[in-house]
């Protein structure tokens, strides 16, 4: 039998909030794979998904992202959400899929934490002060995107990560994290 890889939603155990729009999902995967991998988007209150998407494949372990703005699809203010990524493994048996879920509600913006970012905090530290999880992993990942030589921020993305328990993402952050020139460090 195939071992199929870790799959892992990076989300709170509870519903995590955005307050945009189209915000970004994220997932972690701790092997590569050549799999199919779906992603679907639930309002709980309609019969069909909101989205449902192939994602392109080949991937590769570590953490990937689905934006909604991608999808052209949007969050309705108030609304609570079901997410998932399911790694297929065989699509004549969909019951051997490897499938990891998160749940997301889209609030109003609180101006406080606006006034605290337009202050000069990182809006990923006001951000997840303030418990908007799935958008202070954004911007703190576009933060590494942009930065991807900078441990400090993978440190952090990994503490965060830790928060919510998605501890083989976190482990994997923190190992990519360290550089080359130092082979066999503990």
């Amino acid at each position: 039998p195939t071992h199929a890889p870790t799959l892992a939603a990076l989300a709170p155990d509870h519903v995590g909030v955005t307050w945009r729009a189209q915000p970004t999902f994220a997932w972690f995967l701790s092997a590569p794979t050549k799999g199919r991998v779906d992603f679907t988007l639930v309002d709980p209150e309609a019969v069909e998904p909101v989205v449902e998407s192939t994602l392109a494949s080949p991937f590769e372990p570590g953490i990937h992202q689905v934006r909604l703005s991608d999808l052209g699809v949007q969050l309705e203010p108030g609304r609570t959400y079901d997410w998932s990524v399911a790694l297929v493994i065989d699509s004549r048996n969909r019951d051997l899929d490897v499938v990891a879920s998160g749940a997301i509600r889209r609030n109003p913006v609180s101006p406080e934490v606006q006034a605290e970012i337009a202050a000069g905090t990182p809006a990923y530290v006001a951000l997840a002060r303030a418990g908007v999880w799935y958008d202070a992993l954004s911007d703190l990942s576009a933060a590494i995107e942009a930065h991807p030589e900078d441990r400090a921020l993978r440190a952090q993305r990994a503490a965060l990560l830790e928060q919510v328990g998605v501890g083989a993402a976190a482990a994997y952050e923190r190992e990519s994290g360290v550089d080359d020139e130092s082979p066999g460090s503990p």
